[in-house]
Formats: structure tokens, C-alpha cells, sequence
């Protein structure tokens, strides 16, 4: 965790109230509109890596594509992977979720976005009755003990390092 947050340089970071956020209802309508921007200005392809899970729903994983990084990793890599665990929405393309990718890849890491079932995403289809929710942390465990099979551990040796970052449902659905 520690060299985690050294090479991200997070111990450096220091809150500073944002000048346009005086009241909550300019901060929202701010907000809004630097995400549309940040939408429209960071346009990210993804490697998207689908997984079955165990009772027939479909998760899995978006790989940042180029420019901030080069998909799924490979076998001759030893770049950390950093998973990302977005809230409700369950999308890969949250200012939060691009600006984390974004900062991460600049700092060496492999980027994948989780893709929790049902999320309102593009060519993920819905294969069980069963939707993302707190409850469903069963889902957050089969897409990271994957992840940890596939491209951490080869040979029953750790090969390279993974972190894990969450927000709002994710994070629950991470902790849980």
C-alpha cells in the first residue's frame, strides 16, 4: 500500500476548496459542465474484456487503450495494475474514472475499469435477472480473483502488483 501511494504521490496531495464551488448548486452545475467537457476532450478507447460470471451474468473489465495505456496486460510486462471500481453507474467514462486512469497510466500502471452486470454500457449484455447493487459483491470477487489469475500470478509465483481503487457503490461492493 505504501509504494502504492508514494509512486502515486497521493501523500502530496493537499484539498483545496475549488474557486467556483462557493455554493453546492454552482459546484453541481460546474461539475456538470467540466464533465461533459472532460467527456468530450479525453476520448479513451477500451480493450473490453467480458467475463461470464459464475450464476450466468456478464461482468468484466475495460483496458485503457491508447493514449494513456495499451490494453490488456501482456505476459512479458511487469507494470502494476490498477483496477477501478466505479460507482452506480457502472460506466468507464466518469471524470473521476478517466482522470484516476489517466494519472495512473502516467505513474506505470496497467488501467482497467470493472464492469459490473448491467451497466448502462454499450455492448454488455444483461444475461441474468440479477443486477449490480451492494449486494452484489460476489461479482467485485470473480472479476478480481480473475484478474489476480490471469495476469498477477503466473506459475503459482506473484508476478506483478495489483491495487484497487473504488467510488461510492463500487467502493462498497470492493470493501464487501
Amino acid at each position: 500500500m505504501m509504494t502504492f501511494i508514494q509512486n502515486t504521490g497521493l501523500d502530496q496531495v493537499v484539498y483545496r476548496p475549488w474557486t467556483f464551488g462557493v455554493t453546492p448548486t454552482l459546484q453541481s452545475i460546474f461539475y456538470l459542465i467540466k464533465d461533459n467537457v472532460g467527456k468530450k476532450c479525453r476520448k479513451l478507447h477500451f480493450d473490453r474484456e467480458l467475463l461470464t460470471l459464475s450464476d450466468g451474468g456478464t461482468g468484466g473489465i475495460d483496458w485503457n487503450m491508447q493514449p494513456y495505456g495499451s490494453g490488456r496486460p501482456s505476459d512479458d510486462e511487469n507494470k502494476p495494475i490498477l483496477l477501478l471500481y466505479p460507482g452506480i453507474s457502472g460506466c468507464n467514462n466518469n471524470l473521476y474514472t478517466l482522470n484516476i486512469g489517466h494519472e495512473a497510466h502516467l505513474k506505470g500502471f496497467k488501467v482497467g475499469t470493472v464492469i459490473f452486470r448491467g451497466a448502462d454500457i454499450k455492448g454488455v449484455p444483461i444475461t441474468s435477472g440479477k443486477f449490480s447493487s451492494v449486494c452484489a459483491w460476489q461479482d467485485g470477487t470473480e472479476i478480481t480473483k480473475y484478474v489476480t489469475d490471469k495476469y498477477v500470478m503466473k506459475g503459482g509465483k506473484k508476478m506483478v502488483n495489483l491495487y484497487a481503487y473504488a467510488c461510492s457503490l463500487g467502493a462498497q461492493i470492493l470493501v464487501n
